[in-house]
């Protein structure tokens, strides 16, 4: 299983740790991308959106399909 994580490290992201937290938990490998620091990350995390759509993080790719964020990685993995 391929997962991607998207997100941010400063400012603080309760949201982006969770994700992490329940995809550790698991034993699920996951590379996080800081979409701050880092423009490719941040060139990829912009086109899982629609032009107008709110673009919140962490948002969750797994084996190259966009799931959604925190909350619909726990349903997912659940």
């Amino acid at each position: 299983m391929n997962v991607i994580v998207y997100g941010r490290v400063e400012p603080a992201c309760p949201y982006c740790d969770r994700a992490k937290h329940e995809l550790t938990r698991r034993g699920l490998p996951f590379e996080f991308k800081d979409v701050m620091t880092d423009l490719d990350a941040r060139r990829e995390f912009k086109a899982l959106f629609k032009e107008g759509d709110k673009q919140t993080v962490p948002q969750i790719v797994i084996d190259g399909e966009h799931i959604g964020g925190c909350d619909d990685l726990i349903k997912k993995v659940h």
